[in-house]
């Protein structure tokens, strides 16, 4: 006759193995999306950056290193993008600056949360 507990209690400690391993590979993915944040930022894509800052954020709010390049990096986003629009609206080209528009509202609400 086999003891029952025996497996429950391996499954147990199966399931806890699983979510540590879980957790610690959550901590690593959320560093290297911060490390490619800073090498897109070195290399000038900014708006790449700032998605790799928020997904951090989102997986770690108190990131304080994300939560400050993206305070630096996403007024500049956004201040390149109302030039493109306002570009866009002198030469009459009205849809593509709506869609710039809205693309940086939808961003700023992004960084809001």
């Amino acid at each position: 006759m086999t003891n029952s507990p025996r497996p429950i209690l391996s499954a147990r400690v199966l399931a806890i193995g699983l979510t540590v391993s879980l957790l610690v590979a959550g901590c690593v993915s959320t560093q290297k999306r911060f490390d490619r944040g800073i090498k897109a930022e070195e290399e000038g894509r900014l708006y790449e950056a700032s998605q790799n800052y928020i997904r951090v954020l989102t997986d770690d709010p108190d990131y304080d290193e994300a939560r400050e390049r993206l305070l630096e990096i996403a007024p500049v986003i956004v201040n390149d993008w109302m030039d493109d629009a306002a570009r866009k609206t002198a030469a009459n080209l009205f849809v593509e600056a709506h869609d710039r528009y809205i693309a940086v509202d939808r961003f700023i609400g992004q960084c809001g949360n």
